[in-house]
């Protein structure tokens, strides 16, 4: 605040934080004393990350890292919460998007095959993979995915529109 002061500024705020803020750090706020309170949680490279409780922990920080770009230690963490929980098709999905972000489209493909042969109605692995076999030119793979993503979807969801799009694509 005192570098705002001396450009002769009054700001209604103390600070500014971003989203991104919170998935590195612990936060406290203790409104009666007007404070924020952080700690760290990044971890320093080289450094193995701490042993979770549960698959859904490990799904938790798996998503955190994969928010900051950290795709490598975000597999190995939903890898883990795969191995905890291995009926819930949640965690594959997720890893295969992660692998989606790592341009490794043949893993993320099988991810979210597998992750079908678990729940077959499952509508954002269904237009994930119907996605990823647009882009192979595989169209009898992309229709036979938005066919059943589009049966299961409820007639309100916004998966619709992801739906729409690709076959307006094709």
């Amino acid at each position: 605040r005192r570098a705002f002061d001396t450009m002769q500024m009054d700001w209604p705020f103390d600070l500014l934080i971003g989203a991104d803020f919170f998935l590195t750090h612990r936060v406290l706020v203790a409104n009666g004393q007007h404070r924020l309170y952080f700690v760290d949680m990044t971890n320093p490279p080289g450094q193995p990350l701490p042993v979770m409780a549960d698959a859904g922990a490990y799904s938790r920080r798996g998503a955190a890292l994969a928010a900051r770009h950290d795709f490598a230690n975000a597999i190995d963490d939903f890898t883990r919460a795969i191995a905890l929980a291995p009926d819930e098709p949640r965690y594959l999905v997720q890893r295969a998007t992660a692998h989606i972000d790592r341009r490794e489209l043949l893993l993320a493909r099988g991810g979210f095959a597998l992750a079908i042969a678990k729940r077959p109605g499952l509508v954002d692995a269904l237009i994930e993979r119907a996605t990823i076999d647009f882009e192979d030119r595989n169209l009898a793979a992309v229709r036979q995915d938005l066919e059943a993503a589009a049966k299961a979807a409820p007639k309100e969801a916004d998966d619709r529109f992801a739906i729409a799009a690709i076959y307006a694509a094709l």
